[in-house]
């Protein structure tokens, strides 16, 4: 049994749910001190925000090892995954994506009632990802736009509302995991050509998929400034928005060069400097805010 969750958590990569949660978090942390006479943040709610992210990305992944079963069995860099590897059954997959939707669902509509009826379209658009590399290669913003609904949907749960603030969070997101995710795809180049799958390195390159990823981070950084300014935080806001900076420079230092591209040091670049950028981000929005 042990083994069997063991296998279930390296699944759904649950240590990267610091990718994201944070921007949850962060949006959490705005409604707490901006949004105090229209509803009062408990642990209770905390706690349920928490659930039901850590289920949509527990069903997103789930829906998207099973789409991608077959894709993955013939890539050597992802053969080992738990289906293709023959450590999960593609069964018990499907079951623990229902059970993740459920416990979603249930978070949700306690939360609010309108939240648990967006879960599902929002589930859907996570879900489909998978597909978006078989026919388009903006494939990468697909993924930052299903991502980048954390914070808008944190801000529905509790306000029943969309704030400013919180679409400047998801543009944030959005351009900052298309980023980094055109970099991890650069790993799959040759692979992606073979298969005919879509992805912005197959399609252009990977000294232009480079650049592209620069320019999104870039984008990224502008609204996370605007955002900043937006909320009128205090100077310690602007002074981890350079740590914000340095990161993401020092992550394209560690993928190297437009002709240098070192690729060994990509895996590196995707979890370390992603999770310290993410925590960094949530520390920018909630130290600004004293």
């Amino acid at each position: 049994m042990l083994g069997q969750i063991a296998h279930f958590l390296r699944m759904i990569r649950f240590s990267h749910t610091l990718f994201a949660l944070p921007f949850a978090v962060a949006q959490l942390a705005v409604i707490a001190v901006r949004y105090a006479d229209r509803v009062t943040i408990t642990w209770q709610n905390s706690i349920l925000i928490v659930i039901a992210f850590t289920a949509m990305r527990s069903f997103a992944m789930a829906a998207n090892r099973l789409i991608d079963r077959e894709i993955d069995a013939r890539n050597p860099r992802t053969a080992n995954r738990e289906i293709p590897a023959g450590k999960l059954s593609a069964a018990a997959v499907g079951t623990f994506g229902v059970v993740s939707l459920a416990a979603l669902l249930c978070s949700a509509w306690l939360l609010a009632p309108i939240a648990a009826f967006l879960a599902l379209p929002a589930a859907t658009i996570v879900a489909t990802y998978s597909y978006a590399k078989r026919f388009t290669w903006l494939c990468h913003l697909w993924l930052g736009v299903a991502i980048s609904m954390a914070p808008i949907a944190v801000s529905i749960a509790l306000l029943q509302t969309v704030t400013p603030e919180s679409w400047f969070m998801a543009l944030t997101l959005c351009f900052y995991i298309a980023g980094f995710d055109i970099l991890y795809a650069l790993q799959d180049i040759e692979f992606d050509g073979k298969e005919r799958l879509f992805s912005i390195p197959a399609r252009f390159g990977a000294a232009r998929a480079v650049i592209i990823s620069r320019a999104l981070h870039l984008v990224s950084l502008s609204f996370c400034a605007v955002l900043i300014a937006m909320l009128a935080l205090s100077i310690w806001a602007w002074v981890l928005y350079g740590a914000l900076v340095f990161l993401l420079v020092y992550e394209h230092y560690l993928v190297g060069s437009v002709k240098n591209i070192r690729f060994e040091k990509i895996p590196v670049a995707f979890f370390n400097v992603n999770s310290i950028f993410s925590l960094t981000y949530a520390a920018t929005i909630a130290i600004g805010l004293i």
